[in-house]
């Protein structure tokens, strides 16, 4: 488990090809309440501000199982850092283990959207996941 914690630290760093600033429009949000979050990674950014990811497993919206193999699932994550930060990736690529299927899923996240609130700033990002049975 940690194995892949580090590669999705590494996936996330490496995944920054583009960036967004404040004048991006993004949904507005809302901070998922804590027992719904499963801590993914945390880590430093460049400027050294501290972030921590968030899965959110209240996110319930699931695409299913395919027959013959391929599983997905749509996920959540939030990602928080401890100041206020305007420039971050709007693309990540997530990998995790699953337990629902006991594999390796793993996919491309986009930005959902993101706000500054009590000296923090939250990102959270949406998107496909898929691993195979």
């Amino acid at each position: 488990m940690k194995k892949h914690l580090k590669l999705f630290s590494l996936l996330l760093i490496l995944s920054a090809t583009l960036f967004c600033n404040t004048s991006t429009v993004l949904a507005s949000a809302q901070y998922p309440n804590s027992e719904d979050l499963v801590f993914v990674s945390d880590g430093y950014t460049e400027e050294g501000v501290y972030y921590t990811i968030y899965e959110d497993t209240s996110d319930t919206n699931n695409t299913g199982i395919m027959p013959l193999i391929v599983v997905s699932k749509e996920k959540t994550v939030w990602v928080t850092y401890s100041d206020y930060v305007n420039t971050f990736p709007t693309v990540i690529e997530y990998t995790y283990s699953d337990t629902d299927y006991n594999i390796i899923m793993s996919g491309t996240l986009h930005i959902k959207s993101w706000f500054y609130e009590n000296g923090m700033t939250y990102v959270s990002y949406s998107g496909i996941v898929i691993g195979h049975l």
